[in-house]
């Protein structure tokens, strides 16, 4: 992905078909945070159902638009007759992502962890 934004024209489009997960997961915030940076239009379009056979993770096409410095995110959902619905965020509902936090305590039947500093755990927040 870093490659083709590296690779296009300072007013080019990248146009990309990668996982939808690109636009939440933690490893892939460097990039977004750039793309954020540079104030480029991203225009991120979900297919709702496999367009892969043999392919779990969701399907996407990205676009950025390096012409374009308004900074907008959009989001499109396509479903299974191809017919395009904007999204209001990343997430269809209202929910947001939950966060990673570093595990507190382990335990695992008496097994040692080699690394416990590297051990993650996901916590639903409590709602205020």
């Amino acid at each position: 992905m870093l490659l083709g934004i590296q690779k296009t024209k300072i007013n080019g489009i990248v146009s990309l078909i990668v996982p939808y997960e690109w636009v939440y997961r933690p490893s892939t915030k460097p990039i977004r945070d750039f793309i954020r940076k540079q104030g480029w239009s991203t225009h991120i379009y979900r297919f709702k159902t496999p367009i892969f056979d043999g392919v779990d993770t969701t399907a996407s096409i990205s676009l950025i638009d390096k012409s374009i410095n308004n900074g907008q995110w959009n989001y499109y959902n396509i479903d299974r007759d191809q017919n395009i619905r904007k999204q209001n965020g990343v997430l269809e509902n209202s929910n947001a992502v939950l966060g990673y936090e570093k595990r507190v305590a382990f335990g695992l039947l008496g097994a040692q962890p080699r690394y416990p500093e590297n051990i993650y755990i996901v916590r639903k927040r409590k709602d205020r």
